[in-house]
């Protein structure tokens, strides 16, 4: 299905002591993190219900669909060839 790039933010703070001396030292920071993350995984796609599916279109985002069983839809059943 394809990656994304996904940004979270991370933070830290420091301090010490140095033994004997009257000031301590601080400090802080944050950073920017940017991640891969799969749009779909190959198990999520394996646990999808059977009645969907994934219609694959070029120039289009993936969807999710309902799949028509035209042997089984009262709509279909006259176009079906016996």
């Amino acid at each position: 299905m394809g990656t994304a790039t996904e940004a979270y933010y991370t933070s830290g703070q420091t301090a010490s002591q140095t033994p004997g001396k009257f000031f301590a030292t601080q400090g802080s920071s944050t950073n920017l993190n940017l991640a891969r993350r799969d749009l779909a995984t190959p198990d999520e796609v394996m646990r999808m219900d059977g009645d969907n599916l994934i219609l694959l279109r070029p120039g289009a985002n993936p969807t999710v669909a309902r799949k028509v069983r035209y042997y089984a839809d009262a709509d279909f059943m006259a176009l079906v060839d016996r």
